[in-house]
This record gives structure tokens, C-alpha cells and sequence, in this order.
């Protein structure tokens, strides 16, 4: 009896209410270029006559599960967790329901992986779209922390990790990443599943501190732009700066011995400071200030100003929070934290 041909890439495609960008999504899978690939279909219990959609597919020869939550699972990081642990590829690629891919996307990805073992990840350069697919330009040309990174051999590894994916997010879609399945599998899956809104920085972080990651400076991807923004309403509820602050603590013992890391891990903590304060998330502000001083991050003096200006916008919050008071917190944490 033979042995199967292992898989190459799992392609795992988590929809929740995304209907009407399911029927393109799954095409520009299935017309990709490259074709060793399983696609792994997970339904978060929509609502929008998506799961009728996905059915549909479920007898396609080159999908392998299609699977239907009956209640939602809270977290799309739960639906990663789950296909990653379904998926028999080398490599796996997140597409997300509402993208959708140039038809050359796994051609390439694949072949940057193959040929460094190094890599851990790749991604490519991401144009936007509108819910219309009207291009609306691409993500390098908006943010020019691009040009450092095609400057510094388009690579991110542990040394650079903080300042391409912490104090800035160059990876803003996660559709445009492929990931080596064994380095990816070593990820704590029960940490990822509790994130809501940052678990994908939490997943790229883990990447490059591992293994390294490569930016293929090409155009393969497209985001979709729409009204159903998940990290607006994170904001709006406040459940994106809980997920920052565990995102923070959890990696502040892996960033202690990379000294190119602190600035960018204090400014990081500077620039949610007020906002988890703001959503009455102090003990989580205080446990990651604790951290950052016993990982050396901060001084004693620098401890206690801080331990002292919590305690005080705290209860100014309670009496109004007039702007110039704001901003006069804010310049004295910035010279607190010896941020430039």
C-alpha cells in the first residue's frame, strides 16, 4: 500500500457573517497557481446564510473539513487554534473569509519558505480594498516603516521583533502570511485561544523570536475594508488594551535580553498606559509595570513615579478628565518612562 504525498499547505478559512465574500475568498484559493493544497473551512456560528454557502463545498476535492459551530466560540483565535490542529500541511496559511488572494500568492510563499529553513513565516505586500473590491492602494506605500524593513534585508527576526511588530504593526493583515506548520505548533495554543483582537501580533511575535520572518515585497494579497471592523469595536469596549496587556506581559521575559527591545517595549506600555485606565484595567497596568521592573526595564525611582501617577489619574478620572490634564499625565509619564 502506498503512502500518501504529505500536504503542503492547509489553507484554513475561519468565516463568521461574511456571506457575501465567501464565493470569492474560496475561488482565489482554489485558482491559486500552486496547487498541493487542503482547505480547512471553520463556521463561527453565522448568522447570514454563510453556512448553507460553505455546505456547498464540502464534497470540493480539495477541501478536507468543512466544520459548523452551532454557538459561537467568542474569539476567531479559538477558529485558528482549532484548524491549525486539523491542518496536515508543512505549511498552513490563515485566509480570512472576507480577503481574498492574487492567484500567484502560495506560488511564491511557498517557494521563499522552501528555500530558507530558517524562515519560520513570510509575508507579502497587501493592497486594501473597499466591500465594493475597489483597490484603494497599497500597505507599503502608506506606512513608511517599509522602507527600514526592505533597508534591513526585508527580514524580521528577534532583534528587530519590537520594532516591526510592537511599537509599529508592519503585518496588518493575516491573510498575507504563510507559516511553517512546526514552528508555528509550538505556539501556546491555550494562550492564543483567550486573545479577542491581538492574537495574531501575539502569533508573529512568537515567529520571530524563533525563527525569522521574511517580507516577499509583491502584491498578493488583498484586504477587504468594510463596516464589521473587529478592532474598532475592540477599542470602542475596551478589549483590545486588555488584550495588549496580556500580550505585554506575557513577552516581557523574552524581550529582557534584547536591548534594542526596550525603548519599544516602554513605549508600547506608554501608549495603552492611559486607555486600560481608562477601562478600569488597573490591576493589568500594575502587573505589567511589576514585570517591567523586575526584568530591569525600569528603575526603582521610575516604579514608584509611575505607581504613584496611576494611583492619581485614577482618581482624577473619577472627578472628569478635562484634556490639558490629559495631556499634562501624559508628559509626565513620557519623562517617567524616558521615552523620546
Amino acid at each position: 500500500m502506498m503512502t500518501p504525498k504529505p500536504i503542503t499547505v492547509s489553507v484554513i478559512v475561519p468565516n463568521f457573517n461574511h456571506a457575501p465574500y465567501l464565493e470569492q475568498r474560496l475561488d482565489s484559493i482554489f485558482n491559486q497557481t500552486f496547487q498541493d493544497f487542503e482547505v480547512i473551512i471553520l463556521d463561527d456560528a453565522s448568522q447570514d446564510g454563510s453556512q448553507a454557502l460553505l455546505q456547498a463545498y464540502a464534497n470540493h476535492p480539495k477541501v478536507s473539513h468543512v466544520v459548523i459551530n452551532t454557538v459561537n466560540s467568542g474569539s476567531v483565535y479559538k477558529q485558528w487554534s482549532k484548524g491549525i490542529g486539523l491542518a496536515q500541511g508543512t505549511f498552513i496559511w490563515i485566509a480570512e473569509s472576507d480577503d481574498y488572494a492574487d492567484p500567484y500568492f502560495l506560488e511564491h510563499t511557498v517557494a521563499a519558505l522552501n528555500a530558507q529553513d530558517a524562515l519560520g513565516m513570510v509575508f507579502t505586500d497587501t493592497c486594501k480594498v473597499n466591500a465594493q473590491g475597489d483597490e484603494l492602494g497599497l500597505v507599503s506605500e502608506s506606512k513608511r516603516i517599509y522602507k527600514d524593513l526592505v533597508a534591513a534585508s526585508n527580514l524580521i527576526d528577534a532583534h528587530n521583533a519590537t520594532k516591526y511588530l510592537l511599537n509599529k504593526m508592519i503585518i496588518v493583515n493575516a491573510s498575507s502570511a504563510l507559516f511553517r506548520k512546526s514552528l508555528l505548533t509550538t505556539i501556546d495554543m491555550n494562550v492564543l485561544e483567550l486573545f479577542k483582537n491581538t492574537g495574531d501580533v501575539f502569533t508573529y511575535l512568537h515567529m520571530a523570536l524563533h525563527g525569522d520572518i521574511l517580507f516577499v515585497n509583491k502584491p498578493l494579497n488583498y484586504m477587504r475594508l468594510h463596516g464589521s471592523n473587529t478592532t474598532k469595536k475592540g477599542k470602542q469596549s475596551g478589549a483590545i488594551y486588555k488584550d495588549k496587556l496580556r500580550l505585554l506581559h506575557y513577552y516581557i521575559p523574552y524581550f529582557k535580553g534584547l536591548p534594542s527591545s526596550q525603548a519599544d517595549v516602554l513605549r508600547f506600555y506608554y501608549n495603552n498606559f492611559f486607555f486600560s485606565l481608562d477601562f478600569k484595567l488597573q490591576d493589568s497596568v500594575r502587573q505589567n509595570l511589576i514585570a517591567l521592573h523586575d526584568m530591569g526595564f525600569i528603575d526603582d525611582t521610575a516604579y514608584a513615579q509611575t505607581r504613584r501617577l496611576m494611583g492619581t489619574y485614577s482618581f482624577v478620572t473619577h472627578r472628569g478628565r478635562p484634556a490639558f490634564l490629559r495631556n499634562y499625565f501624559k508628559r509626565v509619564l513620557k519623562q517617567t518612562l524616558a521615552i523620546n
